[in-house]
């Protein structure tokens, strides 16, 4: 399940969340936000993970036509790393959080910033 975030109501001082996602000046971001526990997926190769990539990919191809368009996937896990580190013994919680998923159980108290450090991230930044 997919969650998403929506307020009704205009923007104030030309940035908020509205129902058509959260927009920073004329950037508009969506993100979709899936928790669920990871104890069953099959790794950085599954399709809910490389759900992350691929929205890039959609981003990528809607940009002629939504310039100021920005894309994100997050897993939030409610499973723990030391549970799913399995995948790939050199992952490290790092890698992902680079991946876009975020521990609950062992960030509870920085997982949420760690996705908002990550979504601000993706925001092109005007040429110079």
């Amino acid at each position: 399940m997919l969650f998403g975030l929506a307020a009704t109501g205009p923007p104030l001082g030309g940035s908020g969340i509205g129902s058509e996602g959260v927009r920073v000046g004329e950037t508009q971001h969506l993100s979709f936000v899936d928790p669920k526990g990871l104890l069953h997926t099959q790794g950085f190769d599954d399709p809910k993970v490389e759900f992350a990539k691929a929205i890039k990919d959609l981003e990528k191809r809607l940009k002629p036509g939504n310039p100021e368009l920005v894309l994100n996937s997050f897993i939030l896990s409610t499973t723990s790393f030391r549970q799913i580190n399995w995948w790939d013994k050199l992952k490290t919680e790092a890698a992902f959080a680079k991946a876009h998923v975020l521990l609950q159980k062992d960030e509870p108290d920085t997982y949420v910033a760690k996705m908002f450090d990550l979504i601000s991230k993706s925001i092109p930044q005007p040429h110079a």
